[in-house]
């Protein structure tokens, strides 16, 4: 499940607007704090009531990060009873809270408890307490500051030993690009230290497929709409969408269809399934062949053979080749998501 993040320093409208344009392509968590230093009370308690308004008229779920003070200050637990919001918001409680309180609240709310301070000890206790560990989430911190995210080792034996008590996992993903970097640091806010500067898309797969996370929320400030455009069509559809430049728009019409990866991977290119009996035309030969770089689209050409027509995405550089065209480059940023057009994988190109 996919979330984004909402900060109080915005405004209604900014909030607003945000929460329905993330909606539209498929978020359906909003992660929140009100632990931040720059926050004032009265900007705050603002804040809370207008975004449990959206959340109730919108259905959709909210993680608000609370500690043992503002759980208190803001009236909290109060005004989710008020809105009738208990089945959609989780309280994410922060360092702090006793096991008497963590009880206490769980009892009418469903919670989310730290994943990294999370002890066997603690599980043990909330365990003697008839803790119903369905009700509750275990959530991973995001780490502003360089070199300071988590090992991939260390995420994925948390992960496990959280699975083995049936409690779901919450890890973030960032978004580095200047544009939707939040400050101080600007350096992405991920989990993990090896997706601060990832493509967006692929720190999402990595937390929900390979580290089996059960929720992926963007940490940052936003997504690009083309981005937005790729999560659709990755969670949506099941296809890769890669941006290219360098187009040859002679073959416009064959980059822009829809294409298949074989089923039988090779071990430097993608190869398209269907290229070689859509294009029944001869394919001149270009005058002057071109070094394929990573990402680069080729087509074969009449010199080939029966091979004229198909295309290819290299994944590894090779030297140019007089049987081969080059109709396309994908953009550097999105040469990550090459590793995710799998076996029988769709993908499609998007001339930017």
């Amino acid at each position: 499940m996919l979330g984004f993040s909402i900060y109080l320093n915005e405004t209604n409208d900014t909030i607003s607007k945000k929460i329905n344009h993330m909606k539209s392509h498929g978020f359906s968590v909003i992660f929140s704090s009100i632990n931040l230093p720059e926050y004032n009370k009265v900007q705050v308690d603002d804040k809370i009531n207008f975004l449990l308004s959206i959340i109730k008229n919108m259905g959709m779920k909210l993680i608000l990060d609370v500690n043992n003070v503002t759980v208190n200050e803001y009236s909290i637990i109060e005004k989710i009873a008020y809105f009738d919001l208990t089945s959609q918001v989780y309280l994410r409680l922060d360092d702090g809270f006793s096991l008497e309180k963590i009880i206490n609240i769980a009892e009418k709310n469903q919670i989310v408890l730290n994943a990294s301070t999370l002890t066997t000890e603690l599980i043990l206790e909330l365990e003697k307490q008839n803790l119903d560990f369905t009700k509750v989430l275990a959530c991973h911190n995001y780490y502003p500051r360089e070199d300071t995210g988590l090992d991939e080792k260390y995420f994925q034996t948390i992960n496990k030993q959280l699975r083995n008590k049936k409690i779901k996992t919450i890890a973030f993903f960032g978004n580095s690009d200047a544009t939707y970097a939040r400050g101080p640091i600007f350096s992405g806010l991920p989990t993990l230290e090896i997706h601060r500067y990832s493509h967006p898309l692929v720190s999402a797969i990595n937390l929900l497929e390979k580290y089996n996370c059960d929720y992926a929320i963007l940490s940052d400030l936003g997504l690009s709409n083309e981005m937005l455009d790729q999560f659709d069509y990755y969670f949506c559809e099941k296809t890769v969408l890669l941006r290219v430049t360098e187009v040859n728009f002679e073959f416009q019409a064959e980059l822009l269809s829809t294409h298949c990866s074989r089923n039988d991977i090779s071990k430097n290119v993608i190869r398209c399934q269907q290229s070689r009996r859509r294009n029944n035309g001869v394919i001149r030969a270009d005058v002057y062949p071109k070094a394929r770089v990573v990402g680069s689209v080729t087509l074969d050409n009449e010199n080939y053979l029966r091979y004229m027509g198909e295309l290819q995405i290299t994944k590894i550089p090779l030297a140019a080749d007089r049987r081969v065209n080059k109709i396309a480059q994908v953009i550097d940023e999105d040469l990550e998501l090459l590793l995710y057009i799998t076996s029988g994988r769709i993908f499609k190109f998007k001339i930017v």
